[in-house]
This record gives structure tokens, C-alpha cells and sequence, in this order.
């Protein structure tokens, strides 16, 4: 059996939540990663080692930027598609069977924490 417009819509909030987790994660870790770049070359003695070591400090960086710039559209989506979620709810309350809505409430609430980190 196909999925229903509302399932379809918690299936697509929670795919963009754990998204938006990943992200975050990933944030951390290439923050660490330059940090890590960054005692690594002020220490070194070696010149070329360090200018290595300054190409791929430069690398981590332009990732982490790319990485940070994928969360305001990630958020721009889950604003997006939760509204579609609420909207639907409003005009089909009636229809939506018990779990759903249940599930809707549930997602709802998480990305409307997601939203305010």
C-alpha cells in the first residue's frame, strides 16, 4: 500500500532532521580536524611539510564552509515542508487516523526544536 500525504510528510521531516543531525556532526569534527591542522603546523620544522599541512588546512576549511552553508537551506526545506504538514492537518483532520496524527505531533515538535538550536 502507498504511503499517505501525511506519512509522506513525517517520512520527509524526519529525513531532513536526521540530515540536518548529520550536518551538525560533521561541523564538529572538521572544527576539530582544523584544530588538529593547526597545532600540527605550527609546530612543524619541515617547509614543505608545513605548506602540506597549509593546502590541506585551507581544504578543511572550504568543507567546513560548504558544510555550514547547507544548514540555512536545510532549514529553509524543514520550514517549508512543515508548514505543507500543518496545512494538511488543518484540512484533513477528520480523515487522519489516530497514529498518524500521532506521528505528525511527534515530528512536529522536533523540528520545531530543530528550528530554534
Amino acid at each position: 500500500m502507498a504511503p499517505s500525504q501525511i506519512q509522506i510528510h513525517i517520512n520527509a521531516l524526519n529525513r531532513l532532521l536526521k540530515d540536518k543531525i548529520y550536518y551538525k556532526k560533521d561541523i564538529i569534527e572538521q572544527k576539530k580536524t582544523i584544530d588538529d591542522l593547526n597545532k600540527k603546523k605550527e609546530s612543524e620544522q619541515d617547509k614543505e611539510v608545513a605548506e602540506d599541512l597549509t593546502y590541506q588546512l585551507k581544504k578543511q576549511v572550504q568543507i567546513l564552509d560548504e558544510t555550514e552553508n547547507l544548514i540555512p537551506s536545510l532549514n529553509k526545506k524543514i520550514t517549508e515542508i512543515l508548514q505543507n504538514l500543518n496545512d494538511y492537518i488543518s484540512e484533513n483532520k477528520s480523515s487522519i487516523n489516530a497514529q498518524d496524527l500521532s506521528n505528525a505531533e511527534i515530528v512536529i515538535k522536533d523540528c520545531e526544536d530543530s528550528l530554534v538550536e
